[in-house]
This record gives C-alpha cells, structure tokens and sequence, in this order.
C-alpha cells in the first residue's frame, strides 16, 4: 500500500506529504492539492498537519492562489496500516479526499474521489532507496487519474468529470537539497499515456552529490515504456530547469527521448516550506504547463543516427516545480542535472 502513512513514532524528525495536482478541464484551471505531516510528535508545534492549496488560471491570472492552514498534534489523526489520515476538517482515504477551511480571507473546500490506479509507480530503485544517503521516500500510487466531485473557492464551484491529475506520497527525515519535478497525463489524443520525472540533489554526509533523474514515460498507444530508474540508467539523463523551461534527454540502448515542459513565469506559484530540520526552503509550481514529449530509435536507413517516431503535446494541462533551500524568488534560478552538452529540437510548444 504505497499511500500508507509511514511514520512510526520513532523518528526525531519526519516529514511526509500527499499531494495532487490535476485540471478542470472546462475552465482550464490547474490546481495543487497538499496533506501534510511535520514532525508528529513535536508537542509543541501548531504546525504538525497541513492543508495545502493552490490554483492556476493561465487567462484570469489575479485568480491564482497559494493558501495553507496548519493544525496542531492533537488535531491529525492517521492509522499506520492503511490510508486513513485526519487533518483538521480534511481528510483522506485511498480514492477520497474531503476539506473545508479557511486561510488569508478565502474559504476552501474540495469533496474529490477517484478510482485508485491497479498498479502504483515506484520511480526509485531499491538499491538507490538503500544508499546511505540523507533523503527521503517517493512513491507515485496514482500516475494516471481521472477525478470527479467538486472543489469551492470563494463560492465558485468546480464540477470535476473525470478530470486529468496524478498523486504521489513523498516521506522521510531529510529534504533533498533541491528538486525539480514534472508530471503530464493529458496529452492530446493520447489517454492513458503519462510522464513522471523526478530530480534530486542528495547529500552524503555534507557533501552534496550530483543530480539525480528517475524519470518514467508510458505511451499507452504502442505499449512502450522507457524508464530512466537503475542506478546504470541515471547517467543517461540529462535535466535543466530555467525561466520556466524544464528539460530533459534520456538515451536508451534502441530510444531516445526529449521532454519539455514550459510555463509563462507569471503562472507560477511560490510555497515556503519548512524541512524536518527547519531549514527553510521554497517551492515554485505551475500546474498550467505546456509539455512536449519526442520519441527517436536508431535509424534503420544508411548514414541517418535516428529518425522520429512519435510526438505527444498537452497544452496548459501539465505540472512542473523547482525547491530549492532558502530561495523565495524564481526569477533567474537554474537548476543544471548535467554537464554534458544539451541541445533540443527547436520546441513546437
């Protein structure tokens, strides 16, 4: 059960989130759904749970939002064994989630349900998961959702019908010392297909290391998966993240694949965040993206290195972030994963 809670009560610090992110179609709105854990046994803390919430409207940009209510220990309630957490007045069972709160004047609820995925997406390999490194946990249970119900904004009400998103379950007792993240399940004519990417900085000790990808896309149409997730693979990927622009190159054996994910800066969001350690961090986030995703294989034809063989688009329908410690404004940070030349095809986005 990849969405179980993970926290047993041992550790002196934890942090563990649920997150969504997915797009009202109609309205073409993105939105970022958040619960979280800080430190559960700290009984001092007034910041123990939390509920997260933002939204993206590329065409009405005074309606974006990045709001957040905290509730002490007393007040968040999990079991261990199964997806059953209580947050103040949010909760969230696997394939449910419910809340209703107020933060800086504006009042927030979302009553969403989902069927759960068959199968989740585990995007770290075991033997990376057990290096002694500070970080933390990632699984993705639901890459691939289509949401129903509804969410309220200030009396303005979404019905969702079968809405694009995905969900992932992050945990640990260490932040990474930066990522960069990607999601897209909304291509164009192409349902059932997603691509999820993940980048870390990790530290050993107090040396950080160089950037680490996990990346996985399906295309559902040809029933072909490339995945960048065995220690051998992740030299193989090369990331950059600047001004909005989020790109990436994974060279198979027979495939190669390019992915961009793109955003006005002007439809990002900025959260604080604080680490189990309380260092401060910010994450900077659209769920309006553009994304393009190309596919080559080795060309079969004399004197050609590749040829194209697929191209998928999604258009304001993506989600892209970058975290970084102790950087609260966007503008002008780069996130580089690879020293290696880096060179795309000029974008159709």
């Amino acid at each position: 059960m990849p969405n179980r809670p993970q926290y047993l009560g041992v550790d002196a610090h934890h942090y563990e989130v649920w997150y969504l992110t997915f797009n009202h179609q109609e309205s073409q709105t993105g939105f970022w759904l958040r619960y979280t854990l800080l430190n559960p046994d700290d009984p001092t803390s007034q910041e123990v749970g939390g509920l997260w919430f933002a939204r993206f409207n590329p065409h009405k940009r005074e309606e974006n939002l990045a709001l957040r209510a905290f509730y002490p220990r007393d007040e968040v309630h999990f079991t261990p064994n199964r997806l059953n957490l209580s947050i103040g007045p949010g909760s969230y069972e696997e394939g449910h989630m419910t809340a209703s709160f107020q933060a800086e004047g504006h009042e927030i609820s979302w009553d969403l349900h989902y069927e759960p995925n068959a199968v989740p997406l585990l995007p770290v390999h075991p033997i990376i998961e057990h290096l002694p490194m500070k970080t933390g946990k990632v699984t993705v249970p639901n890459v691939d959702l289509h949401l129903h119900g509804t969410i309220r904004v200030d009396g303005q009400e979404y019905t969702c019908h079968a809405e694009p998103g995905g969900q992932a379950h992050h945990w640990g007792d260490h932040y990474p010392k930066g990522w960069i993240w990607a999601h897209g399940n909304a291509f164009e004519d192409r349902p059932g297909s997603y691509l999820e990417w993940l980048t870390v900085r990790l530290q050993r000790g107090r040396v950080t290391l160089p950037p680490m990808t996990m990346l996985t896309f399906h295309d559902a149409q040809h029933g072909r998966t490339l995945q960048a997730r065995r220690p051998w693979d992740l030299p193989r990927v090369q990331v950059r993240y600047h001004e909005g622009r989020w790109l990436a190159n994974y060279q198979q054996k027979e495939f190669r694949l390019e992915a961009e994910w793109r955003c006005d800066m002007n439809d990002m969001v900025t959260f604080p965040y604080t680490s189990p350690t309380l260092e401060p961090y910010f994450c900077h986030n659209s769920c309006v993206c553009d994304a393009l995703v190309r596919v080559y294989r080795k060309s079969r034809h004399p004197g050609a290195n590749e040829e194209k063989i697929d191209e998928l688009i999604c258009r304001n329908m993506a989600a892209a972030e970058l975290c970084l410690p102790g950087e609260a404004d966007v503008q002008g940070l780069t996130f580089q994963g690879s020293s290696l030349p880096f060179q795309l095809e000029p974008s159709s986005l």
